[in-house]
């Protein structure tokens, strides 16, 4: 079971192409009250806050400056579909190194949790959905959805890709 914060190695040994990583706090299991689960939280120190607060800081930063003149393909907001790429290419590309150089389950917190978890923004794809949905654009919709998903997605297989070339 992991346990920490971050990156964790899961489902190792299966015959995968690459290693399971869990991307979230994650708790420890202990049976008490008769066989009962039950979940302890691990408390966050000091220096897990900063790295975590540092993380969101240059992450919201860079989306700021990222989204702070907006693209338009023709009527489809293109900022925040760049951001959440490479949000996800910097988490697919940081998966790796995690799991490669045997990482500090702390660097996630600066890095996945903090950085990209501030840099990509689903409430922002939500919002510019819902604006496109409301004006009746509903091919710009579906193109929104897809783009931002699978891209997204894309973008995490890829960084996990290159990543696993050059440092393995």
């Amino acid at each position: 079971m992991p346990s920490g914060y971050g990156i964790s190695l899961g489902a190792a040994g299966l015959n995968r192409p690459f290693p399971e990583v869990l991307i979230m706090p994650t708790r420890k299991y202990s049976r008490k009250n008769g066989g009962q689960k039950e979940t302890e939280r691990k408390k966050m120190k000091g220096i897990e806050f900063v790295l975590l607060a540092a993380g969101a800081v240059a992450g919201a930063f860079l989306r700021y400056r990222m989204a702070e003149s907006p693209v338009m393909l023709d009527a489809l907001p293109v900022n925040v579909l760049v951001i959440n790429i490479t949000g996800s290419f910097i988490l697919g590309v940081f998966s790796i190194l995690a799991a490669a150089w045997n990482l500090d389950s702390r660097y996630s917190l600066l890095v996945a949790i903090g950085f990209c978890g501030s840099l990509t923004t689903m409430s922002s794809f939500a919002l510019e959905t819902n604006n496109l949905l409301e004006n009746r654009q509903l091919g710009l919709v579906a193109l929104n959805i897809a783009a931002n998903v699978g891209l997204s997605i894309g973008a995490i297989i890829g960084g996990r890709s290159i990543a696993s070339v050059l440092f393995r």
